[in-house]
């Protein structure tokens, strides 16, 4: 039973996505799952975890060098020991971004998720 107001996509080790640490730099983060709302990001446990409340400056990659910048709020945080993570729930802050883009992004996944093929990088 689907609990959400918003449909959200999974996107486990889909896209490359950082979080902003003050004064450490980026951090790698997983993101989990994603909605017009918000996302589901993993910081793996050795970086610790965001707090509930906290802003946290976010990068989602589309290459190398080229990134969508956004800002979200945390609003739940678990632990998952069996994979050596924290989940942290985050929702969009709709002013200290580039909406727009955002939102077309989480479009485009969503309308395109239904056709994604998944690679066993197998190039025979």
């Amino acid at each position: 039973e689907e609990r959400r107001l918003v449909k959200r996509t999974i996107l486990s080790e889909f896209i490359g996505a950082y979080a902003v640490i003050p004064e450490q730099g980026l951090a790698k983060v997983a993101i989990y799952d994603i909605s017009e709302q918000g996302m589901g990001i993993d910081l793996e446990s050795e970086y610790g975890n965001f707090a509930e409340g906290e802003e946290v400056a976010l990068r989602i990659y589309l290459s190398n060098d080229t990134f969508l910048p956004f800002v979200a709020k945390v609003y739940n945080v678990r632990k998952v020991p069996e994979e050596g993570v924290y989940r942290h729930g985050v929702a969009f802050m709709k002013e200290s971004t580039d909406n727009d883009a955002l939102m077309h992004f989480v479009s485009f996944l969503e309308s395109k998720k239904t056709i994604w093929k998944v690679s066993s990088n197998n190039w025979k």
